[in-house]
């Protein structure tokens, strides 16, 4: 087994990584900036990448296939390879992605083209990296649990209390 040895650097972002109003996706290019900066060892990035729910898909307004704008959203990120070739992002699927399927948990994704530095992931996935074992979803589970939770007269920080609960249960949803 792979085991951590000195200091390791991780970005985590999570979708949509655009204004709700535009598809121009400057969050995620500043994004893409900022890993070409620090070059991190590892980055994970969590969909939806073309959220279903934005104004633009729900308008039809687009001109090109959503599955062809998720591959040029995926050839920018691995132009990466180029300015931080050490870096390895890991792509997690999300049930909210209008060009995938909308079934949990969710398969990876595919891409008609292969970039080194680019790994996809299903969600729920748990990664080893370098001994440190991850585990990520694009599942807002917090929100699910809280909307069925019943605690009457319980104090406290609620966000902390529902990921406590989610610890305890030692599962990903």
């Amino acid at each position: 087994m792979n085991t951590l040895k000195g200091t390791i650097s991780m970005v985590v972002a999570t979708g949509p990584y655009t204004t709700s109003d535009s598809l121009a996706y400057e969050p995620l290019k500043d994004l893409v900036t900022y890993i070409a900066t620090y070059k991190p060892h590892v980055v994970i990035l969590t969909g939806p990448f073309l959220d279903s729910d934005h104004a633009k898909v729900k308008d039809n307004s687009m001109a090109e296939t959503y599955k062809a704008f998720f591959e040029k959203l995926m050839d920018s990120l691995g132009e990466l390879s180029v300015s931080s070739p050490f870096t390895k992002i890991y792509i997690v699927s999300s049930i909210k992605d209008v060009f995938h399927v909308n079934i949990y948990p969710t398969p990876a994704y595919t891409s008609r083209k292969k970039h080194a530095n680019i790994h996809f992931l299903p969600d729920p996935s748990t990664i080893n990296i370098n001994g440190v074992v991850v585990s990520v979803t694009s599942t807002d589970v917090l929100m699910h649990i809280s909307q069925e939770e019943i605690s009457l007269g319980t104090g406290g920080d609620k966000l902390s209390r529902l990921a406590a609960q989610l610890l305890r249960q030692q599962s990903m949803y």
